[in-house]
């Protein structure tokens, strides 16, 4: 699974699938950016996610679609994901700078694109400092799958990086 540039025209990757097959990627954004200012990194991961490329990606990263609860916008970006308790967790990282998750405070609808199909959910958002007990378990499914993201959290134990963690539950309708 690498991802090279192709010759040709215009931003494109030429991104190698599963299966070994060659799938050219086209990273110019034919629909309006994720959210002004992610940069390309995030619209190429999109791309990826949106296209036959899809299962490089979808075995950790998905696309979340939303509504902002204040400005009546959609939104989709993409996140990493982890399986936890009959959903996924996603761990915000650097919440203190982002807007998105604070959406889901309350519970929230969201759409996310997992493998290749839009699967409605249901969306918490959890601050450890809050909700200890109920962060615990699912920074413990993420820290399983992303050790060292977790291990970024301030503290030397899970117990301890509970405390400076902020995750999304996502759980299907």
């Amino acid at each position: 699974m690498a991802i090279r540039p192709a010759t040709g025209d215009g931003p494109t990757v030429v991104a190698t699938s599963i299966d070994g097959r060659p799938t050219s990627v086209d990273l110019r954004r034919s629909t309006p950016p994720i959210v002004e200012g992610m940069g390309f990194a995030n619209t190429a991961v999109e791309k990826i996610l949106r296209s036959p490329a899809h299962p490089m990606l979808s075995g950790s990263t998905v696309l979340i679609r939303y509504t902002g609860n204040h400005t009546g916008t959609q939104y989709t970006l993409p996140v990493q994901y982890a399986d936890a308790h009959h959903g996924f967790v996603v761990m915000v990282g650097d919440a203190d700078t982002k807007t998105w998750w604070r959406n889901f405070t309350d519970m929230g609808q969201v759409q996310v694109l997992l493998k290749g199909t839009w699967v409605p959910m249901t969306a918490h958002a959890l601050r450890g400092d809050d909700e200890p007990d109920a962060v615990t378990p699912l920074l413990r499914s993420y820290a399983a799958r992303f050790p060292k993201v977790v291990k970024s959290l301030d503290g030397d134990t899970l117990e301890e990086r509970v405390h400076d963690a902020v995750v999304v539950w996502l759980r299907p309708v």
